[in-house]
Parts: structure tokens; sequence; C-alpha cells
């Protein structure tokens, strides 16, 4: 029988040089995969809002050629 893998959410900051410095909520699947990355509700200042780079950030952390 095929399982899910456990998704934790992980809290923390854009890494990019931004203003703003965005919060993030990022689901880490099975402990070492990177899913979804959302801004997160608890930050007053962005309100739940994150810019594209940093909710593009599965895609260049896991990307084949990186």
């Amino acid at each position: 029988m095929n399982q899910h893998a456990k998704i934790d959410i992980r809290h923390s900051t854009c890494p990019h040089d931004c203003p703003s410095a965005c919060a993030l909520d990022i689901e880490v699947i099975g402990g070492q995969s990177i899913g979804r990355v959302r801004g997160s509700r608890l930050q007053s200042y962005t309100r739940a809002w994150s810019a594209p780079r940093s909710r593009a950030m599965p895609s260049r952390i896991h990307h084949p050629d990186g």
C-alpha cells in the first residue's frame, strides 16, 4: 500500500535581499525535499504574501541541472 510522505511546515525568511524580508511557511516533504513555499500568515507586515521568486524556490533548489 502506498503511504503519503510526512509533510512538516517550517518557518523561515526569504534569503533574497529585499526590504520586506518575507516571512515564509515552507513544506518539508519526508524530511528532505521542499514542497510549497507560502507567505506566513503570522507575519503582520507581509500578511501571507510572498514574492514570486520566493515561491519558485523549490524549483531552483531541486532543479536537475543545479
